[in-house]
């Protein structure tokens, strides 16, 4: 995906850009919150 956005940049395709951008925050919010689910389930110990 990064590679996407950098080709974007490189021909001033902006809107390309900034939705992978955004593309990549939703993909990294949804991975940080599977991560605290199963952290949550899995680990007894963690308050």
């Amino acid at each position: 995906m990064g590679f996407y956005v950098r080709m974007s940049l490189n021909f001033a395709n902006y809107t390309k850009a900034i939705s992978g951008i955004f593309f990549i925050g939703l993909v990294v919010t949804a991975l940080n919150a599977v991560i605290n689910f199963a952290k949550k389930r899995l680990i007894k110990w963690s308050y």
